[in-house]
């Protein structure tokens, strides 16, 4: 399986300290030139600019180039996900709700920020509460609700038995 991410995911779990579970999630990451361009960019945090400046090696650029970009979602996951199309077993790391509705609409199987550390909770690498807490701290877009049912189902895992 290959792993391809779209910059908001990395851009939030580097700003709350919790990139490390990309690599001990799906070992190496991909991402396209235009999501590289995007981490980048002026901007972007400094801290997020910081991490690509010192990119570990589990992240892995690949040349989109060339690719058509599809209408109606920015440059970097119209890469992604055009990446994405071109492999047979391929899991898509996407926030955006346009960019995840087109991915699906084409058959990607996508998780966004709030899914990996949902993953990262049940390998018992972060404490979810607090990651959302952090995730609340920063410009990240996301209906309450939807954190709300990520912690209950995080609270309904360590409610059961060997959790």
């Amino acid at each position: 399986m290959i792993v391809i991410a779209d910059s908001s995911p990395i851009n939030i779990l580097v700003r709350i300290d919790r990139v490390e579970v990309l690599p001990r999630l799906f070992g190496e990451v991909v991402i396209p030139d235009a999501v590289q361009m995007e981490l980048e960019s002026s901007r972007t945090p400094e801290v997020v600019r910081s991490f690509m400046r010192t990119r570990p090696s589990w992240l892995v650029l690949r040349a989109a180039s060339g690719i058509p970009r599809l209408p109606g979602i920015d440059a970097g996951e119209s890469a992604a996900i055009q990446l994405a199309l071109q492999e047979s077993d391929s899991v898509l790391v996407m926030d955006d709700w346009d960019g995840r509705r087109v991915a699906r609409a084409k058959g990607l199987r996508v998780v966004g920020t709030i899914g990996v550390l949902e993953q990262a909770a049940v390998a018992g690498f972060v404490d979810l509460p607090q990651c959302i807490e952090m995730i609340k701290q920063t410009d990240f877009r996301m209906s309450n609700r939807l954190f709300e049912e990520a912690l209950a189902r995080d609270a309904e895992r360590r409610r059961r038995p060997g959790a």
